[in-house]
């Protein structure tokens, strides 16, 4: 890069600024991890091929547009020629044949899993109904998926319930019990809540204002390759490597001469 120097010979303060800035994104870029994928399962093992054919990871909904259906839904019923009756199998299996677009055996095999008492069906039926896949939009059946679904520990339900709680979307707005929720799913590895969480702490939304907190549960967050975490930590690092070369706050104006208005002759 060519830099073009002022009349003292030294870059002028704006292009200073461009150049703290460009050296700051690329040192940020160099500290991003690499990718986050994760080891696949052995082929002796159908339930977690199917696992991961339908998309999922610790949180239990990893986006649905990373789904190949054809994949998962042979190796999804594969798995379930062995074990038909495997709550998680007929979850997984909605899950992909939502994504091929066969609705109404996807709810079917959703709803059954969520009938065993299934926590991830019961999550997932909780997500039918907030989103209307397959059934009308009802808040209120969503809230009460999830409630049942959380209160069995699982962190996709309680998180999304949370999310229901702040905005008052289908249930009375509670935002202790949502960071409350927040903070259960966090702690289990939830990715987006531990985003949301850091998100929380360095707003002071429900709690009390913590920027150590907050950059903690951004670390934990950006950890797992959650985009949003990873751009904070990005834009972190750009603001930490320009400070320096920021231009220094204004000097305050001179205070007004005030005329002693002395009389002309004293003597």
């Amino acid at each position: 890069m060519v830099i073009h120097p002022g009349k003292s010979g030294r870059p002028s303060p704006g292009r200073r600024k461009r150049l703290a800035a460009h050296r700051a994104l690329l040192v940020a870029l160099s500290l991003l991890p690499g990718p986050f994928a994760q080891a696949a399962p052995p082929p002796d093992d159908p339930p977690g091929q199917c696992r991961e054919a339908a998309g999922f990871t610790t949180r239990d909904a990893l986006d649905i547009i990373n789904i190949d259906p054809p994949a998962a839904i042979a190796l999804c019923r594969k798995a379930l020629q062995a074990r038909p009756d495997d709550a998680r199998l007929l979850a997984y299996l909605g899950r992909a044949l939502y994504k091929a677009g066969q609705m109404p055996e996807s709810h079917a095999l959703i709803a059954r899993a969520a009938d065993q008492a299934s926590p991830l069906g019961q999550a997932l039926m909780g997500v039918l109904y907030e989103q209307g896949y397959g059934v009308p939009a009802d808040l209120r059946q969503a809230a009460d998926w999830y409630r049942l679904a959380a209160q069995a520990g699982n962190p996709l339900a309680q998180y999304n319930l949370a999310m229901l709680l702040l905005s008052g979307r289908g249930v009375s707005t509670d935002a202790a019990l949502a960071v409350r929720l927040i903070q259960m799913s966090a702690k289990q590895g939830d990715a987006e809540a531990q985003f949301k969480l850091g998100q929380l702490y360095e707003e002071g939304l429900g709690v009390n204002p913590d920027p150590k907190q907050a950059r903690a549960w951004y670390d934990k967050a950006a950890q797992q390759g959650h985009g949003g975490a990873l751009a904070w930590k990005l834009m972190d690092s750009v603001r930490k490597f320009a400070q320096p070369y920021a231009d220094p706050p204004p000097e305050p104006p001179a205070p007004p001469v005030i005329p002693l208005n002395l009389p002309d002759n004293q003597g």
